[in-house]
């Protein structure tokens, strides 16, 4: 053991040696180092501020003003009739403010049992006239909310002059299982019935 630490020592003893001075190589230049806070000064000098702030107003408009399509919405072809059971199943007890059992686990709620469809619910294109014209035509006949999947709901709002909603994200057709459009929404009993009406009657 004392052999191999002295010849460890030895090693090390001959690296030093050998590490002198060997004189200068190649071309040097003098180390800069810049302020970093000087440095992110004058990056944001350089930003325009105004043009920032009126790029952010005009994203922000257009996407109020023309929202993100639908993706998976599409015109429809073919009438589909089908319903919509909205009942769900408690998965918890569901306790009041004061600590009150409301509803045991497992208990079944039906929303349409107190609070009742009043208004039909017309999902359409919103970038298809024919589409536009039909959910109009409804709406006199019958109290109906017009939703769009695509399209510009505030410009078709001032229009018309009537009230335009927006499907954001695919919320509700995806709920209901709507696929094509038009598409109509209205209670029957303590269901919804939808219908995806066919071409020849929201084209004629």
């Amino acid at each position: 053991m004392r052999k191999v630490i002295i010849s460890i020592l030895f090693c090390l003893l001959s690296s030093y040696s050998v590490a002198r001075n060997l004189g200068t190589q190649g071309h040097t230049w003098e180390i800069i180092e810049d302020d970093i806070l000087l440095y992110i000064q004058e990056q944001l000098e350089k930003l325009d501020l105004e043009k920032l702030k009126r790029g952010m107003t005009d994203k922000t408009t257009k996407t109020v003003e023309e929202p993100d399509p639908v993706s998976f919405i599409e015109d429809s072809q073919d009438e589909r009739l089908y319903s919509y059971d909205p009942t769900y199943i408690l998965d918890k007890d569901i306790y009041d403010h004061k600590g009150k059992l409301l509803y045991h686990k497992g208990f079944k709620i039906n929303p349409l049992e107190k609070i009742p469809l009043r208004e039909r619910l017309i999902f359409i294109n919103g970038n298809n006239k024919y589409q536009i014209n039909y959910a109009l035509k409804i709406r006199k006949d019958t109290p109906s909310k017009i939703i769009l999947t695509s399209g510009k709901p505030l410009e078709l709002q001032r229009k018309e002059k009537v009230w335009i909603y927006f499907d954001q994200r695919g919320v509700l057709t995806s709920k209901f299982g709507i696929s094509k459009v038009p598409a109509i929404v209205e209670q029957e009993g303590l269901k919804l019935k939808i219908k995806e009406v066919k071409r020849e009657e929201w084209e004629s």
